[in-house]
């Protein structure tokens, strides 16, 4: 494995921080302007946000239809990144050609609300010419994180020992965070002045970091027993079932586990902006700042998470960081208050960076060794995607259920964080290793 080197993990972290940047600006203003229009779904602020009239439960589906096609591209991505002979590395094409069409994706989702005249906005069947461009974007943008997720998480861990992972995913989260604060924090200003600017800064975001590790990081050397050939189902299969029994055990719970926790913050994503202007009152540029506050609070917890989980373990700050969130969530549904909102996205800041510093260290550590690490890393991505879909048709149909009340969300988010936390307590891998624990199986 190649020597550590910050510099290359902080250049390697910044794909992170802008595909993260990109997802606020997303789940800020993509949902706004699907119910743009529609005074039913969003209240009287609905009036003044141009869009195309959804109602929660097609907002939801919308938000989600594009992953059913990411969850079929995610596996194989990852075994193609793990066998790649591609002259530019095992990792790097999956992270540099996805990158322009997304860039030019961005640019449409930002544009497109701006040419709804007036007189149609929430009128979908008078809208579907723009439509149609709107949906297809959101679609790329699905695709190509798709393609790069599994990608360049290896990228990092390939540069790091299993050692040191948790404390290079901790940079990478407070490099995120750090950026998203200071673009989430101008993207709500630049709303107010030209509603496109968003977009754009996440696009020249993304843009610059990719081309940033394409110049000066490049792909690790291939470990040493990796086999350069091509994996298949067939052949990933055979080596989960390979595993010890008490590492496939303890695999199948975290899968479970990780699966209802991404399925409670993709309801919080998908609703939270929606929830700030329709039951607390928030105009839609106040409402984009919740995510800057949640930003802010992950900048400050990502190293001393780190800290806590070399002192502890990854599976109790993981456990800790799920009561907090289940703890946040119930308060919410008692009192729906923006001011209690907004301490609330501190804390859940908080909460979810104590979980999620080891999420994906600790889904490379069931791995048997590193000639698997993307393909192994996929399956969080697999399973994030299927909450993805899960969870805001879910949080949909609940808020219509009863009635457009979208504080219906936080009962769905608790109830969501307490099942993972039970499937949590029975995980018993996943922790820093010092050796290769098994052998490839054939």
């Amino acid at each position: 494995m190649p020597k550590f080197s910050m510099k290359k993990v902080i250049l390697i972290v910044l794909v992170n921080a802008a595909l993260q940047v990109l997802w606020i600006v997303y789940n800020s203003y993509v949902p706004l302007y699907l119910q743009g229009g529609n005074v039913g779904a969003l209240g009287e602020g609905a009036a003044n946000i141009p869009g195309f009239g959804m109602n929660p439960a097609l907002t939801g589906f919308i938000m989600t239809l594009d992953n059913i096609l990411a969850l079929f591209i995610v596996p194989f991505v990852g075994m193609l990144s793990d066998s790649s002979k591609s002259k530019i590395g095992r990792r790097m094409p999956f992270l540099l050609y996805p990158m322009p069409f997304m860039v030019i994706a961005l640019l449409v989702i930002g544009f497109i609300p701006g040419l709804i005249p007036p007189e149609n906005s929430g009128n979908l069947s008078a809208l579907i010419g723009l439509f149609i461009p709107f949906f297809v974007a959101l679609t790329v943008i699905l695709l190509g994180n798709a393609f790069m997720d599994s990608p360049k998480s290896a990228l990092l861990f390939d540069w790091t020992p299993s050692s040191k992972r948790t404390l290079a995913n901790s940079i990478g989260i407070l490099v995120a965070t750090l950026t998203t604060i200071v673009v989430v924090l101008s993207s709500s200003l630049l709303f107010e002045i030209f509603k496109p600017l968003p977009f754009l800064l996440s696009a020249a975001v993304l843009l610059i970091a990719v081309l940033l590790v394409w110049f000066f990081v490049k792909d690790a050397p291939t470990p040493g027993e990796v086999v350069e050939e091509q994996l298949t189902p067939k052949k990933i299969l055979a080596v989960i079932g390979s595993l010890k029994p008490d590492r496939k055990r303890s695999l199948i719970y975290f899968i479970i586990s990780m699966f209802l926790a991404y399925l409670g913050v993709g309801v919080l994503q998908a609703f939270l902006t929606s929830y700030a202007v329709s039951v607390t009152g928030m105009d839609a540029g106040t409402a984009g700042m919740l995510m800057a506050i949640f930003a802010i609070g992950g900048a400050v917890v990502a190293l001393p998470a780190a800290w806590l989980v070399g002192k502890t373990s990854r599976r109790l700050m993981s456990i800790v960081g799920f009561i907090i969130m289940a703890a946040g969530s119930v308060l919410l549904t008692i009192i729906p208050n923006p001011t209690l909102l907004m301490v609330m996205m501190i804390l859940f800041a908080v909460g979810w960076i104590l979980a999620n510093v080891g999420q994906t260290p600790m889904m490379a550590e069931h791995a048997p060794t590193d000639t698997y690490l993307a393909t192994f890393i996929s399956m969080l991505g697999i399973i994030a995607t299927i909450s993805n879909i899960v969870g805001p048709n879910l949080g949909g149909w609940v808020v219509q259920l009863f009635g457009n009340n979208y504080t219906a969300i936080w009962p769905v988010i608790a109830i969501s964080f307490v099942l993972a936390i039970i499937f949590m307590i029975p995980v018993t891998h996943g922790e820093a290793r010092k050796e290769e624990v098994e052998p490839t199986a054939e």
